[in-house]
């Protein structure tokens, strides 16, 4: 959807911001199943979590995104994003999930 709306004209100048929020997400997401693995979350479970506390995610993602950005950051983006991640699940997530979505 976001490839077609790039092709469009005149929303086409969203398309940046639309890419670089998604991709904030799919980090976010991607960087929070190390930890969130760990304990039992499936993929599904670990979404809705995320959805829940969706500027956390959202917030975490677009660090992680700037990171990849910047030449010679990028080389420790990884490292950083799982670190950051753990303790995301630590410090903010741990205490929100219930026995049930374990």
């Amino acid at each position: 959807p976001v490839l077609l709306l790039s092709l469009l004209p005149v929303i086409n100048v969203l398309a940046p911001v639309i890419w670089f929020a998604y991709g904030a997400w799919v980090l976010a997401l991607e960087y929070c199943e190390y930890p969130l693995g760990n304990t039992g979350l499936g993929f599904v479970a670990a979404r809705r979590l995320l959805r829940q506390r969706s500027s956390l995610a959202l917030g975490f993602g677009t660090g992680v995104m700037t990171l990849t950005l910047v030449p010679g950051l990028n080389l420790v983006a990884m490292p950083a994003a799982v670190i950051g991640a753990t303790l995301l699940w630590c410090d903010q997530l741990h205490g929100k999930v219930t026995n049930s979505q374990l």
